[in-house]
């Protein structure tokens, strides 16, 4: 058996040439876990009517009165995490890595994406000022004019995963 020759380490990520198609499992995770699962609908901090992993309960939308199951909140998870996904990849035309990529889709999941679109934090990124935007992501921890720890331990964690070095 002949030795294989391994290539030297790149001393720099190979250059992106498209954004990643849609949220990783490390996002979802941190979606999971800032979410919160509730079998039952209950009002979030910025009152909205919500259920399963975050999803906001929209006009017309039926759920079974013993609650969704893991299964089914998985499902709404990942559909409405598409959705974030997709307004990221119309709102960003640049080529971003599957951490930034992930970190912005989980902060359109909880903000929405008017709410990305209008923001200094979009006008950052789309001017590749990657160095500004964990502080822009630190300005977005206040519901209804309250500062609330549970959305700064989110964006931190947001800004953590957006300065994560891909290898």
């Amino acid at each position: 058996m002949k030795d294989k020759q391994v290539p030297p380490p790149l001393p720099h990520p190979p250059p992106l040439t498209a954004l990643p198609r849609s949220i990783s499992e490390r996002g979802l995770a941190l979606l999971r876990q800032y979410e919160g699962f509730s079998a039952l609908p209950y009002v979030d901090a910025a009152y909205h009517e919500t259920i399963g992993y975050g999803h906001r309960i929209r006009a017309g939308e039926c759920f079974p009165i013993e609650g969704l199951t893991r299964e089914d909140a998985e499902a709404l998870l990942k559909y409405d995490a598409g959705a974030a996904a997709a307004a990221l990849r119309r709102m960003v035309e640049l080529p971003l890595s599957q951490h930034r990529f992930d970190a912005l889709t989980c902060f359109i999941f909880n903000v929405g994406a008017g709410a990305f679109a209008r923001s200094a934090l979009r006008k950052k990124v789309r001017q590749e000022q990657h160095g500004d935007v964990p502080a822009e992501l630190m300005r977005w921890v206040y519901v209804k004019g309250k500062r609330l720890k549970g959305l700064e331990n989110r964006r931190s964690a947001e800004a953590e995963l957006y300065q994560t070095i891909e290898v």
